[in-house]
C-alpha cells in the first residue's frame, strides 16, 4: 500500500495517436456546448498533444445521486492538478433507459421504519423503458412543490441547492439534461475544471465509429472474452452474451433500445417493446450510429481508445466489475488500457435527521452519551430496573401498558438507527447541512494523506470522511445493534 499523492507524482502518460488527439478537440466542443446550455463556463484546454494525460470519469445523470458520485467529479479535477499536462472530462450516459428510480428519485435520511423518505419525481410505469433523454422534465407545479418541500426541510442552508435547481429547471429540455445540469453547475461553483459532456452528443457526431468498427471485426473474441470473464472472475451478477449478439444497443423509434445482433455482415435489431424489427449492412454503420450507444464493457474501451485516456476514474461497486471484463478484452483486441482508481470507504457525518434521533435515543434512555455499546447495555439495564420497579408497584394495566411500551419505543428507535445510519443518502443531506465550505477541504486533505492499493487491474483508494469528530464513533456504536439487542430483548 502507497500514498496516494505519491502514486500521482509516478503517473506518465503514454504516448496518445493524432487521431486521439483530434478525438478530444472534437469532445472538447461537444463539452463546449454542453456547458453552454447548462450555463457554466467551460474550462479552458491547453494545447492536446501526444503526451497529454487524459483523466476520465462518467456516470448516469442521477437525481442528485450519492456522494460517491461527486467524489468521483472531484476526484479527476483534484488528479488534473497533480499532474502533468492534464486534462479531465466527465461523461453523462444521458440514454440510458429510465428503469432504475435512482435516476429520478432518492432517498433522504427519516425516522421512520424505513429509515428513509424518497425525493425527486416520478416516472409512470408506461414510460419506464424509455430512454432517459427521452423522459420529459417534470411539470413546473411538481417542480415547485417538491423545491418546497426541500426547502421547508432544510430551511436556509438549502439556498445553493435551490438555485442550481432553478435555474437547471429552466435550461433543461428533459429529465437527463435537468440531473446533469444541476450536478455540473454545483460543481462549477466549486471551482472544478470538468469538461461535462453528454453520450447522446458523441453518438450525434459520429465520433469513435473506428474503434466500434475494431470490435465488432473481433466480434467473435470479444463475446468469447467477456465470457471467460464472468467465469474466472466469478462475476454472478452479469449475464453472459450470446455469440452473435453486438456489445451496442439500438434506440427504437418508440424511445426504448435493444440489443444488436450481426449475422455474416448484416446486423439486425428487434424491438422488444414495440416489437418493430431494423436490419441494414455492416457497411452502413455510420447511417444508424446517431441511434445507438455502447453497453457498459464496450464503453470503457471505445472512450479509453477513442480519447487516448491516461487515468479513469471507476465506481467502486458494479464499474469494477464492468471495468474486470473490459480489461481482459481490451489485451486480446489491443484496445488501450488506462490505469483505473476507484475510491472505497464511507462518510462519516451528522445531518440534522441523525441529531434528532440521538437526541430523541438519549431522552429515552436518560443517557448524556452513546458513546459505546457497553453504556448502551448499561443504560438499557437501567431502564428495565426502573420499568420493572414502577411495574411491581402498580396494578393498573394502562400503567403496566406505558412502561413496557416505553422498552418498545426503544427498541423500535434502534432499529431505525441502525438502518439510518449505515444507509447511504443522496449528497443533498449532506451538502445542505455541512456546506461545501466545510466539505470540500475535508476531501482534499483525505486525499492528501489517504492510501491506494492495487487489487486485480484497478487501484483502490482508502478514503472514509469523517466529516464530524464524533460522527464515527456513532455510526459504528449505532450500527453494531446486534451487540446489544439481546439485552434489549431480554428486557422487553
Amino acid at each position: 500500500m502507497a500514498k496516494f499523492i505519491d502514486f500521482l507524482t509516478k503517473l506518465n502518460s503514454s504516448q496518445i495517436d493524432n487521431c486521439a488527439v483530434k478525438n478530444i478537440g472534437a469532445v472538447k466542443k461537444i463539452s463546449e456546448r454542453f456547458h453552454r446550455e447548462a450555463g457554466i463556463d467551460a474550462p479552458s484546454l491547453t494545447d492536446v498533444n501526444e503526451s497529454t494525460f487524459v483523466i476520465e470519469a462518467a456516470h448516469q445523470p442521477n437525481f442528485f445521486p450519492h456522494s460517491g458520485t461527486w467524489k468521483k467529479a472531484f476526484l479527476i479535477d483534484y488528479i488534473r492538478k497533480k499532474t502533468v499536462n492534464s486534462t479531465c472530462f466527465f461523461g453523462y450516459a444521458d440514454y440510458n433507459q429510465s428503469t432504475a428510480s435512482i435516476l429520478y428519485q432518492n432517498k433522504m435520511p427519516a425516522i421512520k421504519k424505513e429509515c428513509f423518505a424518497s425525493v425527486g419525481f416520478k416516472i409512470e410505469e408506461k414510460d419506464r423503458w424509455k430512454l432517459f433523454n427521452k423522459i420529459e422534465k417534470p411539470t413546473n407545479e411538481e417542480f415547485c412543490a417538491e423545491l418546497g418541500r426541500l426547502k421547508q426541510h432544510y430551511g436556509t442552508d438549502y439556498g445553493v441547492i435551490e438555485e442550481a435547481m432553478q435555474d437547471a429547471y429552466k435550461r433543461a429540455g428533459n429529465m437527463a439534461d435537468l440531473n446533469a445540469f444541476v450536478f455540473s453547475k454545483i460543481c462549477d461553483s466549486w471551482g472544478l475544471k470538468i469538461n461535462f459532456f453528454r453520450y447522446s452528443d458523441i453518438q450525434k457526431e459520429g465520433l469513435f465509429i473506428d474503434q466500434w468498427k475494431k470490435i465488432i471485426s473481433g466480434l467473435d473474441i470479444y463475446n468469447e472474452r467477456y465470457n471467460n470473464a464472468l467465469k474466472n472472475r466469478k462475476i454472478e451478477d452479469i449475464s453472459p452474451v450470446e455469440e452473435k449478439t453486438l456489445p451496442f444497443w439500438y434506440h427504437c423509434q418508440c424511445s426504448s433500445k435493444a440489443y444488436l445482433e450481426k449475422e455474416g455482415e448484416e446486423i439486425s435489431v428487434a424491438c422488444p417493446k414495440c416489437n418493430k424489427k431494423y436490419s441494414f449492412p455492416l457497411i452502413e454503420l455510420g447511417n444508424f450510429f446517431p441511434d445507438m450507444s455502447a453497453t457498459a464493457v464496450a464503453r470503457n474501451l471505445v472512450f479509453s481508445e477513442g480519447m487516448g485516456t491516461s487515468l479513469y476514474v471507476s465506481g467502486a461497486g458494479g464499474g469494477l466489475e464492468y471495468g474486470q471484463i473490459s480489461e481482459e478484452i481490451s489485451g486480446a483486441l489491443k484496445f488501450r488500457k488506462p490505469v483505473t482508481v476507484a475510491l472505497k470507504g464511507r462518510d462519516y457525518y451528522l445531518g440534522i435527521t441523525h441529531k434528532a434521533l440521538i437526541r430523541e435515543l438519549k431522552r429515552i434512555l436518560g443517557a448524556d452519551s452513546l458513546s459505546s455499546s457497553e453504556k448502551i447495555i448499561a443504560e438499557i439495564k437501567a431502564k428495565e430496573t426502573q420499568i420493572a420497579s414502577a411495574i411491581e408497584k402498580t396494578t393498573d394495566k394502562k400503567t403496566v401498558q406505558n412502561n413496557m411500551g416505553q422498552l418498545t419505543n426503544l427498541r423500535n428507535r434502534l432499529a431505525i438507527a441502525k438502518c439510518l445510519f449505515s444507509s447511504n443518502y443522496s449528497f443533498m443531506d449532506q451538502l445542505a447541512c455541512l456546506g461545501s465550505e466545510k466539505i470540500l477541504p475535508l476531501w482534499a486533505r483525505t486525499f492528501d494523506d489517504a492510501q491506494i492499493e492495487q487489487k486485480g487491474f484497478a487501484h483502490i483508494i482508502q478514503g472514509s470522511m469523517i466529516l464530524d469528530p464524533e460522527a464515527e464513533s456513532l455510526y459504528k456504536t449505532l450500527t453494531s445493534a446486534d451487540t446489544y439487542q439481546a439485552a434489549l430483548n431480554k428486557a422487553t
